[in-house]
């Protein structure tokens, strides 16, 4: 009996697990092994080989609705973890900590239900978050912001997103939900961070820019879609 839900990116051992495509089904080859799981998948994975004999898949023309509304009821009584802020972090006034973001599904019924979110909000030493910024608490695991990041007014922070240490958003930017950002980088005013983008060390956007899909080399991203232009040398 699987008593719990987890995340693709960190699946727990007696879990049920969402995949939405076979490269989701291909994530979690990387960190399911050897343990016991129950994948919640569409249609189009039926009749998939797993690469682990101690894992079962149902497949739904709603995977995504049938594992929200399991994962809703499984943890209907449970409290989400506290947050964690390091004592030297700033938080000014306005900006709100532990938000849950959009992550909603349409039920049978035609109403919008919202999935709940079991993690925190890790905000790591020296880390400052601006004034109407929102950082919203991750489904599962942690949002984090790393080490004397500083986060500007009026930004957004997706759930699950990864912020490395030394990291500028400036004001106006948008990270969407479960970003990896690396160290040392600089997002620019108005710019948008798409979900599941990761971001090596050492990259800066441009303002307004957009980046939709993940950014493997250091330099300066600019435009929509974010393109590289030329090598960044780190100083503002």
């Amino acid at each position: 009996m699987y008593k719990r839900t987890s995340s693709v990116l960190d699946p727990k051992d007696g879990s049920v697990v969402y995949v939405r495509s076979l490269e989701w089904l291909n994530r979690l080859a990387e960190k399911g092994r050897g343990k016991k799981l129950m994948i919640v998948a569409p249609k189009s994975l039926s009749g998939r080989k797993l690469a682990d004999e101690s894992w079962s898949m149902v497949c739904h023309a709603h995977p995504k609705r049938e594992f929200v509304l399991l994962h809703n009821m499984l943890n209907e009584d449970i409290d989400a973890p506290p947050h964690s802020i390091h004592p030297s972090a700033t938080i000014a006034p306005c900006a709100i900590v532990g938000a849950e973001g959009l992550n909603t599904v349409l039920s049978q019924d035609n109403k919008l239900i919202s999935m709940k979110h079991m993690g925190n909000v890790v905000i790591e030493e020296g880390a400052s978050i601006g004034s109407l910024s929102v950082i919203a608490r991750a489904v599962f695991g942690s949002t984090t912001i790393g080490a004397y990041t500083h986060i500007g007014n009026r930004c957004s922070i997706g759930h699950g997103a990864t912020l490395g240490r030394n990291v500028i958003v400036a004001p106006n930017a948008t990270i969407g939900g479960s970003v990896r950002i690396g160290d040392g980088c600089f997002i620019g005013m108005g710019a948008v961070v798409n979900n599941w983008c990761k971001l090596c060390r050492g990259v800066i956007i441009g303002s307004g820019a957009v980046v939709t899909k993940d950014i493997t080399g250091p330099g300066k991203y600019v435009g929509v879609p974010a393109k590289w232009v030329g090598e960044w040398k780190g100083e503002w």
